[in-house]
């Protein structure tokens, strides 16, 4: 079913997603190995993957909210987020 920009969001569906979100950052945070970055101290293609993803996540407030339960992510996040190579390629 296509949904249209002015339809009424779909709360189960929304809800859903969210649900599958916490449970994927679970496991990303336990598979975050010690160090700066994902796999470690040293930045690899496993956060360049990530960050996009997450960075879209974030901009809404449900995203920000889930990412704040999981410190070592938000650590992450803010570390890669600061990136000026990272930064400079937004999204507007």
């Amino acid at each position: 079913m296509e949904r249209l920009e002015n339809d009424a969001p779909d709360e189960e569906r929304i809800a859903a997603g969210l649900h599958t979100s916490d449970t994927v950052l679970r496991v990303l945070s336990g598979l975050k190995a010690t160090g700066d970055w994902l796999l470690g101290d040293q930045l690899t293609l496993a956060d360049l993957h990530a960050a996009p993803m997450i960075g879209y996540f974030l901009k809404v407030e449900e995203g920000r909210s889930l990412l704040s339960g999981f410190p070592l992510l938000r650590a992450w996040w803010e570390r890669v987020a600061a990136r000026t190579s990272f930064a400079g390629t937004a999204p507007a």
